[in-house]
């Protein structure tokens, strides 16, 4: 059963003014470098502070980074310790490796990582009742990899498109791989389309919503420029990184 619900964050609920569908499926897309991972981890902030569970699926960031940038945000995770859960992206490992009781390693081009990776949240605190979340960002980097890319991409799909209990917030580049993206945004329950302007102002409008009214509006994302450029930095550095090693698996 669908439930609707506030977010608190100002900006984003006056965009939904009945509330946020869940669960369901969400799709942050725009261009690189447009800011589409500040709009997941700001929404899994709100949802861990509403009393749900997380699962972060960290891609070309790690823990650190993330911990950081929600402390730049004001959101102090540490307060919610069980009832989440930190999954790195290591593309040179096969399955899962434990790091702790809240980290773990996964090769997330494979499908089956990802299944072993959730059956992590069923070790979680049962928090108040909300939907587990699923949030990943710059799933576009997957699809490099020659023997993974098409596996991993029907994968998400079908995640997307039928997320049952689950409420899933990804983001992608829609610049790399058009076609793929392009499939997973008709796929998705909603959409959300970013872009940047210079010098470093984050722009997002809503362009689909599942059952629910929704503000067309484009907005200004209120957020620093200082915060938006350390964030783009690091997230370009995480991609140099991954790309050479993911291309050649």
């Amino acid at each position: 059963m669908t439930k609707l619900w506030k977010t608190e964050i100002t900006w984003l609920d006056k965009l939904l003014p009945d509330g946020y569908p869940t669960p369901g499926s969400t799709l942050v897309s725009g261009p690189g470098g447009s800011g589409k991972p500040l709009i997941s981890l700001l929404f899994s902030a709100a949802w861990l502070n509403a009393g749900g569970r997380v699962a972060f699926f960290l891609t070309s960031t790690d823990r650190q980074y993330t911990e950081r940038v929600l402390n730049l945000f004001g959101y102090n995770i540490g307060k919610h310790r069980g009832r989440f859960v930190f999954i790195d992206f290591d593309p040179q490992i096969e399955g899962v490796e434990q790091v702790s009781d809240d980290h773990i390693k996964a090769n997330l081009l494979d499908p089956r990582a990802w299944d072993e990776s959730l059956k992590m949240m069923e070790r979680l605190d049962k928090g108040n009742g909300m939907d587990d979340l699923i949030t990943s960002a710059a799933i576009n980097l997957f699809f490099f990899s020659k023997t993974y890319a098409d596996q991993i991409h029907a994968y998400l799909k079908d995640m997307l498109s039928a997320p049952g209990n689950l409420t899933i917030h990804m983001t992608i580049n829609s610049d790399v791989f058009k076609p793929k993206a392009r499939q997973l945004e008709e796929t998705v329950d909603n959409l959300f389309m970013t872009r940047m302007e210079q010098p470093m102002r984050l722009f997002m409008q809503i362009r689909r919503m599942k059952g629910v009214s929704f503000v067309p509006d484009e907005i200004q994302v209120p957020l620093a420029k200082n915060t938006l450029m350390e964030i783009k930095q690091e997230a370009e550095r995480g991609r140099r990184d991954l790309i050479p090693t993911i291309s050649r698996l």
